[in-house]
Parts: structure tokens; C-alpha cells; sequence
């Protein structure tokens, strides 16, 4: 078992990556006093967010490289949980990220343009009345 709230060098987190709109690329979260009260995890702060990644430069460059190698290998936008215990970083797991209909397909055209992908697959990816729906507002 791995544990994210042993003290600064440790946290938790979740991630995509590829930007699916609106949410963010990584949310990371280090224990504060509250969070270790109640043994749980506070919401993240962009401001908080951008300390975090400077003060641990190495772990958050490894997780950008792992997570760049899961992207290339399942060839598919991944959403992923990752922990950090004294500075080392264990990956939890992984899935194809869900998306939006215009995500969708903002994420398969990049994927052509970058050879992940070809363009028969990229036009099969894209749910059909995923694009359409996105062209009316929300009831």
C-alpha cells in the first residue's frame, strides 16, 4: 500500500493526458493540516498546483514521461491516478479518458497530425451523434 499524506515529499493525484475541455491537465494534491485531520485530500489550488510542480521538478517531469509512454502505447487520450510517497512516484492506473463530442474530435485530428493514429481510425473513434449533439445547447 502507498500512501500520499505522509508530509511535503508525498501527495496524490489525477490526471489526462491531453486537455479534454474544460477540465485541467493534472490535479495534484499535497496533504495540509485539514486534509490530515480527516486522512483525506483537499481540493486543489491552481496557485498551490504551480508550488507543487516547482518544488518537485524531477517527480512531475517523470510522471510527464510516463504518462507521455502510456499515451504512445494505448494510442488513446488516458485518464490516470498516480501517488507519491517520500518523493518516489508510483503509478495506480490508468483508462481512456472520457471526453466530450468536440473533444472527441480535437483529440483525434491532433493524434493524426502527430502519427499516433491514422485517419480511418481517428473518423471511427468519433461517436457519430457525439459531434451533432454538440452543435445544440444543453436542455
Amino acid at each position: 500500500m502507498v500512501f500520499g499524506n505522509l508530509g511535503e515529499n508525498s501527495g496524490t493525484g489525477v490526471g489526462f493526458t491531453r486537455n479534454p475541455p474544460p477540465a485541467n491537465t493534472l490535479s495534484w494534491r499535497v496533504p495540509d493540516e485539514r486534509a490530515r485531520r480527516r486522512r483525506g485530500l483537499g481540493r486543489p489550488h491552481a496557485a498551490f498546483h504551480q508550488r507543487a510542480r516547482a518544488r518537485h521538478a524531477k517527480v512531475y517531469d517523470h510522471l510527464r514521461a510516463i504518462t507521455w509512454k502510456m499515451e504512445k502505447h494505448y494510442r488513446d487520450m488516458q485518464d490516470f491516478e498516480f501517488t507519491i510517497q517520500d518523493g518516489k512516484l508510483y503509478m495506480l492506473q490508468t483508462r481512456n479518458g472520457k471526453r466530450t463530442g468536440l473533444a472527441a474530435v480535437r483529440i483525434a485530428i491532433d493524434m493524426v497530425r502527430e502519427g499516433l493514429i491514422s485517419q480511418e481510425e481517428a473518423i471511427f473513434r468519433v461517436e457519430p451523434n457525439s459531434s451533432t449533439t454538440s452543435l445544440f445547447p444543453p436542455d
